[in-house]
């Protein structure tokens, strides 16, 4: 191994080396003094090396199928970003479906439960009612036979019209009867469905039957509302 040794002299005077190279000391490293090293022209100063960043320089040096290749798959990422964010709503939403329906089969079966322990009480509420809808035409003046003729004769126009045939059910009235002429029949039939009275009912009336004596016969038929 060879090291040579650069020495600056400033001044005349001989260059004076350690005892230990001049000796012979170090046979393992050969010395080698450089004479022209005073003709150097330097700078009396040390030099230091500086090693500067190396300048920023915008290349892309990738070939055009990685850099295709990197944009897809940055692609594929985001894709897949969101396709996780979407996953994770729509799991969301359907935990909040089945919380909602399992609420509603509980509120329903509590329901379910109360009706059926309220089933014997409103079936007697229902026959009582039906059995009260039963007796109205006997305990309701509104429904008697004789109130309803008078009401019905009250409705006549003129004594050209004559009711020949009354029946009366529970809950239902008919009325058959002859006028003169057609027109009187429909008369009636008006004063019938205006006569405050006789509101409990609902009257149909169907188009009256010219009698060969050119009188009208005619029929009502009540229900009550």
């Amino acid at each position: 191994m060879l090291i040579e040794i650069d020495v600056l002299v400033r001044d005349s005077k001989p260059l004076q080396l350690p005892t230990h190279l001049l000796c012979g000391r170090t046979p393992a490293c050969p010395v080698h003094y450089d004479r022209n090293a005073r003709r150097r022209k330097r700078s009396p100063a040390e030099i230091v090396g500086v090693e500067l960043p190396p300048a920023p320089i915008k290349l892309n040096l990738l070939p055009e199928s990685w850099r295709r290749r990197r944009a897809q798959l940055t692609k594929q990422a985001e894709w897949r970003k969101r396709l996780v964010w979407a996953g994770s709503v729509y799991a969301a939403i359907l935990l909040l479906l089945l919380a909602y329906l399992g609420f509603m089969r509980f509120a329903i079966g509590r329901l379910d439960r109360r009706i059926a322990s309220d089933a014997p009480k409103t079936e007697f509420i229902r026959a009582t009612d039906a059995n009260w809808k039963a007796l109205a035409p006997a305990v309701d003046s509104r429904y008697y036979p004789v109130e309803i003729l008078l009401h019905l004769f009250e409705s006549l126009p003129s004594a050209d019209v004559r009711i020949t045939v009354y029946n009366q059910s529970a809950r239902q009235i008919s009325v058959e009867g002859e006028a003169n002429t057609a027109d009187l029949a429909y008369k009636f039939f008006e004063n019938v469905k205006k006569n405050s009275e006789l509101q409990i009912f609902q009257f149909n009336m169907a188009a009256p039957r010219i009698l060969p004596n050119d009188h009208a016969q005619f029929r009502l038929e009540g229900r009550s509302r």
